[in-house]
């Protein structure tokens, strides 16, 4: 759809639903209620989704540091990212990165 394509296109600069609400020329939480009517899932929830698919991506390059990738793919603190990341991979950063054999890019071990 036209919105999950504008949400996911240019994901890594917005930071919320008003960003791309008002991108849109929409109300934020009319828009709000057009993602969970029409994508059956809410505007946090997707944006959450895309990002962490485009991070496994970056993490399977091994180029980037986790803080790197967290701030690529919009997360202001890379706490916070490491925090998702473990919730929905049910593993740390590292240990995805141990399991899938990629070690990060230009990191000596540590997780930030």
């Amino acid at each position: 759809t036209p919105l999950y394509s504008s949400a996911a296109s240019d994901v890594y600069k917005r930071q919320s639903l008003e960003d791309v609400s008002k991108e849109c020329g929409l109300n934020p939480f009319y828009m709000s209620r057009i993602f969970r009517q029409t994508l059956d899932v809410s505007f946090v929830t997707l944006l959450t989704g895309i990002r962490l698919e485009r991070a496994v991506e970056l993490l399977r390059e091994g180029e980037m540091t986790n803080r790197e990738i967290a701030e690529t793919v919009g997360y202001t603190s890379s706490s916070y990212f490491h925090k998702v990341f473990r919730q929905k991979a049910g593993m740390s950063i590292n240990e995805y990165r141990v399991a899938i054999g990629v070690k990060a890019g230009g990191e000596e071990g540590s997780e930030v």
